[in-house]
């Protein structure tokens, strides 16, 4: 458990999970009498977004004197894994292997059964679920051990990534699950998406909140010294390089990125740089092989060093939440062209963000004007400081106190409505 305040207590047997390292235990630490213990429960740290937000959650609430714990499942082979980042920087963790987001009805009632048993020896004030599978199970944990529970929706696959009657399906379960708690956005416009427009939750049960991006730190490494470490060979920096960011899945569509980046090219002299890898990575690779483009595709880099090779950077998605690329790229100066979708619409567009129709044609004509006014001091400097402003509104420090707030509400709010036993017994 986070154990009881001012003690030291080791908790989690090797039954729900791998044994604790030392820094692991959250109870080693001396917490304020009013401290909140709040545990997230994530399908898997892989390097993506919803990660390095849940890092930037943790590292505040513990630097305001709260207690965090993390229930995750693994990731899969071929991603990033960033648990051991999070172990490395004191954040307590316990492994469920059942948790990890394939679906499987025998695993998915032993990832249940474990959540609970975990929930009931950590006494989490409150539970905070992400991600589709785990923010489900965890939901319906949190129910049956009456626990206040807040789910964030990062984005959302019910729409772009599956047929009809499998998001009516995915759809009926988020209602159901929406009973068990409260819902939280990144973006107004996905308030709509999934109140309004999917019947998601009540009225009353939804909380907006921007997620805390920290602003990347530029790279150390000149352009030309990284671009021979990664063997980009024929990289040239006087080129305008144009950098696509991310999974390589079929929501973000990179092919369609790909085709822009061709159109354009035959405007202006343009290289291309895909940093991310997935299914969709063969079919990349054939088409920058067809297409005689000077594209390089690296595979899962550091975003920073990605990033500082470029000078645009360039979404092509048909759903997105809050993109944490778009917040990266534009605290390093850089501009970005993105289709006008999802959480992307809520951002205030400018000469930092251009918000374009999901075809080729018009993400190869912003891209072009974009660079054209690169070109020009006064308008790069716009590009630079509105992209700055913009990182400045995501900064962690202006909103963790935002989420401590909303989290002592429902802590409250669910006292108020479940008093204790009683024999001060947990019912």
């Amino acid at each position: 458990m986070f154990g009881t305040r001012y003690r030291v207590q080791s908790v989690i047997p090797e039954a729900l999970g791998p044994a604790l390292s030392p820094r692991d235990s959250l109870s080693r630490q001396r917490f304020h009498d009013d401290s909140m213990r709040i545990l997230h429960i994530i399908a898997r740290l892989n390097d993506g977004g919803p990660t390095r937000v849940l890092r930037e959650w943790c590292r505040g609430l513990e630097e305001h004197g709260h207690q965090v714990h993390i229930l995750c499942g693994r990731c899969d082979a071929n991603e990033p894994d960033m648990s051991q980042l999070l172990r490395a920087e004191g954040i307590g963790m316990t492994i469920l292997p059942e948790l990890g987001r394939g679906l499987h009805p025998l695993r998915d009632l032993i990832a249940l059964q474990r959540l609970c048993r975990a929930i009931r020896r950590l006494q989490p004030d409150l539970i905070h679920t992400h991600t589709a599978k785990a923010g489900f199970l965890g939901r319906l944990a949190a129910r049956l051990c009456r626990r206040p529970c807040l789910h964030s929706y990062h984005g959302h696959v019910l729409s772009g990534y599956w047929s009809r009657p499998i998001n009516a399906c995915f759809i009926a379960l988020e209602r159901l699950a929406a009973r068990w708690g409260h819902c939280h956005s990144l973006s107004p416009g996905l308030v709509a998406e999934l109140r309004d427009g999917c019947g998601i939750g009540r009225r009353q049960r939804w909380h907006y909140l921007p997620i805390p991006i920290r602003a990347l730190t530029p790279d150390p490494d000149p352009p030309r010294a990284r671009a021979e470490a990664w063997d980009l060979q024929g990289w040239d920096p006087l080129v305008p390089t144009i950098g696509i960011l991310g999974r390589l899945v079929p929501v973000k569509q990179p092919l369609l990125a790909l085709e822009a980046v061709a159109l354009a090219a035959q405007q202006r002299p343009l290289q291309c740089l895909i940093m991310g890898d997935g299914p969709l990575r063969p079919q990349v690779e054939a088409a920058i092989a067809a297409g005689g483009l000077r594209a390089w595709c690296t595979g899962f880099v550091p975003a920073a060093a990605g990033l500082g090779l470029c000078q645009l950077l360039l979404l092509s998605s048909r759903n997105e939440g809050t993109p944490l690329s778009v917040i990266e790229a534009a605290s390093l100066g850089l501009p970005v062209v993105a289709t006008a979708v999802g959480g992307l619409r809520d951002l205030q567009p400018g000469p930092h963000l251009h918000l374009v129709p999901v075809t080729a044609k018009d993400l190869a004509a912003a891209i072009v004007s974009v660079l054209a006014q690169r070109e020009d001091a006064t308008l790069a400097a716009q590009i630079t400081s509105g992209g700055r402003k913009l990182a400045e509104s995501f900064a962690p420090a202006a909103l963790i106190p935002g989420y401590i707030h909303l989290y002592r509400s429902l802590i409250a709010e669910h006292q108020r409505a479940n008093p204790p036993c009683p024999d001060s017994r947990p019912c």
